[in-house]
């Protein structure tokens, strides 16, 4: 179970066996993900307007006991382990 103190948090779960859990993800409802190389690969499905399936590429800039640093399209986003 995945609890959060904040209700604007946002982020998700990595668990060992390539499950993945959204943490107030809203209409994104992620199925998978793997490791590829320095590569992070989500999956999942979007339900909101439009819905969609999704494969997410990203680019694994660095992985510390604190945090993991994930890059997109020159876009950078630093998610803290809690």
């Amino acid at each position: 179970k995945v609890e959060s103190s904040f209700a604007d948090e946002q982020g998700f779960t990595l668990l060992e066996d390539g499950e993945i859990l959204g943490i107030n993800s809203g209409n994104y409802n992620y199925q998978n993900w793997e490791k590829s190389g320095g590569k992070l690969i989500i999956k999942g499905a979007y339900t909101g307007t439009n819905p969609h399936e999704f494969c997410d590429t990203m680019n694994i800039k660095e992985v510390t006991d604190e945090h993991l640093i994930l890059e997109q399209g020159g876009y950078e986003v630093t998610y803290i382990r809690k």
